[in-house]
């Protein structure tokens, strides 16, 4: 369940620019420590050869979560009123 909910978050293989899910199951690479997902196999030696383009790939779309700000404006909020 993790894993899927990793991987509908990252939407898109980063290499070939697929949907996840449109060439069978997402499958999950782990790349120093960070899981990234791939439309297939042949998208694999990509990954590994560029590991930091990546890896901050994956980190940018985390950055992206709107859970990130809101509970801190509502916070900011509260000790402001």
């Amino acid at each position: 369940d993790e894993d899927r909910l990793l991987a509908e978050k990252q939407e898109i293989c980063f290499v070939g620019g697929e949907a996840l899910g449109s060439m069978g199951a997402p499958q999950k690479l782990d790349v120093d420590g960070t899981a990234i997902f791939i439309c297939c196999r042949a998208c694999e030696r990509e990954i590994l050869t560029n590991k930091e383009k990546y890896i901050a790939l994956v980190k940018g779309t985390e950055s992206d979560d709107p859970d990130d700000g809101s509970d801190e404006e509502s916070d900011a909020g509260d000790s402001t009123e």
